[in-house]
């Protein structure tokens, strides 16, 4: 029964297109294992670009936590010293009125419209702002007349 399905003829071509058939499977199966490797070259590649970029963002978020730790102190510093700064203004009044009439006495007892309480309050400034540059809570960047000169 077979010789009456196929003819001689018939089973050389069969047998030709299956060897046809399997060399484009082999190529097939070459260029899948090539398709294959460059995909795990790609997949190593983007996991080293991954890993810099996780070790970039990590740097990028400890200088982020420098940063705020810094901008902290320096509103701290800032609040320290416009404290100092509104006692100041509020005493200074006293000092120039002190030097201006030359006479404590009568300016401690409120004679020239100056609290009685100015010297005090001077004092509390000088003992706020020293003890506020010793804690490192204020900034000292400030030229003196000394300073000025240098550049003569």
């Amino acid at each position: 029964m077979p010789e009456e399905l196929y003819n001689s003829h018939d089973y050389c071509l069969l047998v030709d297109e299956y060897e046809a058939l399997k060399l484009e499977n082999e190529e097939l199966i070459a260029d899948k294992i090539d398709l294959c490797k460059a995909l795990e070259a790609d997949y190593a590649i983007s996991n080293r670009e991954l890993l810099i970029l996780q070790v970039e963002i990590s740097r990028l978020n400890a200088e982020l936590a420098r940063l705020t730790a810094e901008l902290a102190e320096t509103r701290e510093q800032f609040e320290v010293t416009d404290d100092l700064l509104n006692q100041a203004t509020v005493t200074i009044g006293a000092v120039i009125a002190c030097c201006t009439y030359n006479s404590n006495e009568d300016a401690k007892i409120g004679i020239y419209g100056i609290s009685p309480d100015a010297f005090t309050r001077i004092d509390q400034f000088i003992t706020n702002y020293n003890r506020a540059v010793s804690a490192g809570k204020v900034s000292v960047d400030v030229k003196t007349s000394t300073d000025n000169n240098k550049g003569e």
